[in-house]
């Protein structure tokens, strides 16, 4: 998905850290919205948090905030697999894929970033060391469309991407 991204040459910078409870983090949102972090690198303690930023190459910029509890309940919620899956070994990197995913949904991305992520959503059997190469429980042909996600073996609407 961030590969993507990167390639379509509309993103200068897109990343992801976490906040831990002894550094120095402030977030404003509004107008002129405000992210300021200053880790401590001596004794950073736990992290309580996470968030993803992006800047365009035409100037633009956004970023998503969410504490840990927001996104320990969106991988209950949403990961078919919690229980057993890269959550349990590995939280803190599926907590910056969650947020990244979230600011992604307001960035400008294309059909294929869009793909890649539905594609993300697939409940994961078995992952190979290349990403790219995931076998799923399930495995569904869906087309994207400017503003819905299709099956293309029944033409059922699965997903709508944007209002008309």
């Amino acid at each position: 998905m961030l590969e993507l991204a990167q390639r379509s040459g509309k993103f200068k910078e897109i990343y992801a850290h976490e906040v831990c409870k002894n550094d120095s983090f402030h977030v404003e949102y509004g107008m002129d919205q405000i992210l300021t972090h200053k880790p401590n690198f001596e004794d950073r303690g736990e992290p309580i948090g996470y968030y993803a930023v992006y800047k365009t190459t035409n100037g633009g910029q956004a970023f998503a905030y969410m504490t840990k509890a927001e996104v320990l309940a969106h991988a209950k919620k949403y990961s078919k697999s919690f229980s057993n899956s890269p959550w349990q070994t590995d939280f803190d990197a599926m907590a910056k894929k969650t947020v990244i995913k979230q600011l992604m949904k307001y960035a400008p991305i294309s059909i294929e970033i869009q793909r890649a992520m539905v594609g993300d959503e697939v409940s994961k059997s078995r992952i190979a060391k290349d990403m790219d190469l995931v076998e799923a429980d399930e495995v569904i042909d869906l087309q994207i469309t400017s503003s819905n996600v299709v099956d293309m073996e029944t033409g059922e609407v699965k997903e709508r991407l944007f209002d008309k």
